[in-house]
C-alpha cells in the first residue's frame, strides 16, 4: 500500500535546543530530564548530542555505553524501533571496548574504579542485549498483528461476496 512514511520525530527546534549543551555531561544530564518529563524527542536530541560530545573521547567507552543506552530508551518511548535497535548495537560495540580499555588500565593502580567501569559496562551492556530483545519482540508483534488484519480483512471480503452472491 502507499503508507506514507513517518515524520522523523527528533525535529530541528529539538535539535538547536539540544546543541546549546557545551559538554557530554551537560547535554545528557539535559536528556535525562527531558526523558523523565516525557519530552522524548528533546531527550533523543540531547543524547544524540551528548554521544558526539563523547565521541572527542570524553568519558571513555563505559560512559558511551550509556549513552547509547538512553538514546535507545527515548527511541523505544517514540516508538522507533529500528533506530532504538541501532542504538542498542552500538551500546553492544562500545561495552567491548569498555572491556578492553580496563583490561588495558589492569597494571594501573585504580583498580576500584576500573571494577566499577567494568561492571557498569556490563550492566549497560545487558540492559542493552534485554533491549534490543523487547525491540524485536515488538516489531514482531506489530507484524502479528498487521498480518492478523490482513486475515481478517480477507476473510470479510470473503463474507461479503458469500452473501451477495
Amino acid at each position: 500500500g502507499g503508507r506514507m512514511k513517518r515524520r522523523d520525530p527528533v525535529q530541528l527546534p529539538h535539535l538547536e535546543r539540544a546543541h546549546g549543551h557545551a559538554t557530554a555531561a551537560a547535554a545528557k544530564e539535559a536528556g535525562n530530564a527531558h526523558f523523565k518529563a516525557g519530552e522524548y524527542p528533546d531527550a533523543a536530541a540531547c543524547y544524540a548530542r551528548a554521544l558526539s560530545l563523547a565521541a572527542d573521547g570524553g568519558g571513555g567507552a563505559a560512559a558511551r555505553v550509556v549513552l547509547h543506552s538512553n538514546h535507545a530508551a527515548a527511541f523505544l518511548k517514540l516508538r522507533r524501533g529500528g533506530e532504538a535497535l541501532a542504538c542498542c548495537e552500538a551500546a553492544l560495540r562500545e561495552a567491548e571496548k569498555a572491556a578492553a580499555e580496563s583490561a588495558a588500565k589492569c597494571f594501573g593502580d585504580e583498580a576500584a574504579s576500573r571494577g566499577r567501569v567494568a561492571v557498569e559496562a556490563t550492566t549497560a551492556a545487558l540492559a542493552t542485549a534485554a533491549l534490543a530483545e523487547a525491540v524485536q519482540a515488538s516489531e514482531d508483534a506489530a507484524w502479528r498483528e498487521a498480518q492478523a488484519e490482513e486475515l481478517n480483512a480477507e476473510l470479510g471480503a470473503r463474507v461479503v461476496a458469500e452473501l451477495f452472491e
